[in-house]
């Protein structure tokens, strides 16, 4: 009864995200941008798959993931933004392989359902203060208990130097950071704002620069530390259509709800190198399809050294939907 009931919300969710949408727009830039009373209603549906063997076990594992992931402004004018937004996602396990440390099985299907909210305000000597506040529960029982449960609470404070740049003071506290969860994590960033032409936040513990090289080339990358990376090169063949190529080290995190330590969290870390298409077909909706090649793949639970599952690397494959109002 509970896996239909959170089926049921995947779907309401995927059947939003087909009618609302989401802006091409880094995440990083959206409370950081000097403009107020733009925000729009956005979702963005996306969709991985590959299948891989078992390094040291005579099984495979189909891995399929699926999330939305919706924006929808409250209150916004010339001074102030209030925005409301969830993550529905789920990630399914199809393996027989076992932990190594204790032989259980893995789950055969992980969620990842949260609620945020957003405020940011322009100050009267010209600062922007701001934050957001996350709740929900990445596991294979969510809100099963307080230890499936996660929390992350943001701030930030962008003061104006010179005609367009900035400095950003940031602090974060999350109990399912990648590193050091549960300590609160300060952060310090330039903001380097050249138009649409050149736009980077240098910094720690995040940086992101994105750099329009001329009307056809556009490259981007981004480093969350410790191990967190994003970099892509993108050619507008036509002014509808692009072409890319993208390498991304990522990770997710979830609670496992019969694990042995509440302190543990279960990891999937993989590489990979990607290539594809992004179509804009109409004003509101853009299509894009990729394919690569995953390495460095692994799971493991607790400690990375010893209770981990090693998969071989292969061909993944992804699809993105993405809408904008």
């Amino acid at each position: 009864m509970k896996n239909a009931v959170l089926r049921s919300a995947f779907a309401l969710g995927l059947v939003l995200s087909m009618a609302a949408g989401v802006a091409a727009q880094d995440s990083s830039w959206k409370m950081l941008r000097d403009n107020f009373g733009d925000l729009t209603f956005e979702a963005k549906a996306e969709t991985t798959f590959f299948h891989t063997d078992v390094r040291d076990q005579s099984t495979d594992l189909n891995f399929f993931d699926r999330r939305v992931d919706i924006s929808l402004p409250l209150a916004q004018d010339g001074r102030q933004e209030w925005s409301l937004g969830g993550t529905f996602g789920s990630t399914e396990l199809d393996t027989r392989a076992r932990w190594p440390d204790t032989g259980e099985r893995l789950p055969d299907e992980l969620w990842d359902l949260g609620l945020w909210t957003a405020y940011r305000r322009k100050l009267d000597n010209g600062w922007t203060a701001g934050g957001s506040f996350l709740f929900g529960s990445p596991s294979d029982k969510p809100f099963n208990s307080r230890h499936e449960m996660e929390v992350a609470v943001n701030g930030f404070l962008r003061m104006p130097t010179g005609e367009s740049d900035a400095w950003v003071a940031l602090l974060n506290w999350s109990n399912n950071r990648e590193f050091a969860p549960g300590i609160p994590l300060p952060g310090l960033a330039y903001e380097l704002n050249r138009g649409r032409d050149l736009q980077a936040l240098l910094g720690l513990p995040f940086s992101s620069v994105r750099w329009r090289v001329d009307d056809r080339w556009t490259l981007s990358a981004s480093y969350m530390v410790p191990r967190t990376v994003h970099a892509k090169a993108a050619y507008a063949l036509t002014d509808n259509l692009k072409v890319f190529a993208a390498y991304d080290w990522q990770n997710w995190r979830w609670f496992r709800h019969d694990r042995q330590d509440n302190d543990d969290r279960l990891f999937y870390y993989e590489m990979n190198a990607t290539s594809g298409i992004e179509w804009q077909i109409s004003k509101h909706t853009s299509l894009v399809v990729g394919a690569g090649y995953g390495f460095q793949r692994m799971l493991f639970e607790g400690d990375r050294d010893e209770n981990r599952i090693n998969l071989d690397d292969g061909p993944l494959f992804s699809l993105n939907l993405v809408m904008a109002f």
